[in-house]
């Protein structure tokens, strides 16, 4: 049995990083580190009943949906090595709240 080098998971060597100045909804970007990166977004809902949609490599996956106009809708996901990531909302123009990243 070999034993696994405990300081080498995500998280360490990493920080979290407030990137929203740099980001926009709807717009594909890459993670070009060596590692997985975490991503932590949270968006204004411009229409009702908006979804928060973030797709990685292609496939989309959701946040949770805002009921009313304003409303908060926020999703985490982890991007690996190369891969590309984008978020956005099913409904209207959202406004970044906030984006992190774990990078």
């Amino acid at each position: 049995m070999t034993m696994q080098n405990p300081n080498v998971g995500m998280g360490f060597g990493q920080s979290w990083q407030n990137v929203q100045a740099s980001r926009a909804a709807g717009t594909v970007y890459y993670n070009t580190t060596p590692k997985p990166i975490m991503v932590a977004v949270a968006m204004n809902a411009s229409g009702s009943s908006s979804t928060m949609v973030f797709g990685v490599n292609g496939i989309n996956g959701y946040g949770n949906t805002a009921v009313s106009i304003g409303n908060v809708s926020s999703a985490q996901f982890i991007v690996p090595p190369g891969g590309s990531y984008s978020v956005t909302m099913n409904v209207g123009t959202p406004a970044i709240n906030s984006w992190m990243e774990l990078r």
